[in-house]
């Protein structure tokens, strides 16, 4: 098993994001309750699958429900840009308050990178930080 492919490199980051909390990400990803299914957690099986559903190096491993596991049916292969575009209409809530990305950085008068630092696991959780700016800029009930 080759350990230098951009395919095990996924396979490493996605098992890390959801059973290591020591990692960056995991806030978003373990923390919630994702979990990588036990199938999957065999290099093979999840390379076996890789390659038949789709994989090629440029693309990356989606999940179709973001509240769902890493399995075979929750997943598939999307562009990176693809995934990006799809990150961005993610729904935040905060306090019955719903926005994607877009709509809470116009709110709050900033750009969608930095609503996306702290939804990525960077600064505060991204509702602590939404409430924090609503209530500095006066907009919080």
């Amino acid at each position: 098993m080759s350990t230098n492919t951009h395919l095990y490199s996924i396979w490493d980051s996605m098992k890390r994001r959801c059973e290591k909390p020591n990692n960056q990400h995991y806030n978003r990803y373990g923390a919630r309750g994702i979990k990588v299914c036990p199938q999957w957690h065999d290099f093979k099986a999840f390379e076996r699958w890789a390659l038949s559903n789709g994989y090629r190096d440029r693309l990356s491993i989606d999940r179709i429900d973001n509240d769902g596991d890493y399995c075979p049916d929750n997943c598939q292969w999307i562009t990176l840009a693809d995934n990006t575009s799809k990150s961005l209409e993610q729904i935040i809530s905060v306090d019955g308050v719903e926005g994607n990305l877009r709509a809470w950085a116009a709110l709050l008068g900033v750009s969608t990178s930095t609503v996306s630092y702290h939804l990525n696991g960077h600064g505060l959780p991204v509702e602590s930080w939404i409430r924090q700016r609503l209530a500095d800029s006066g907009l919080a009930a």
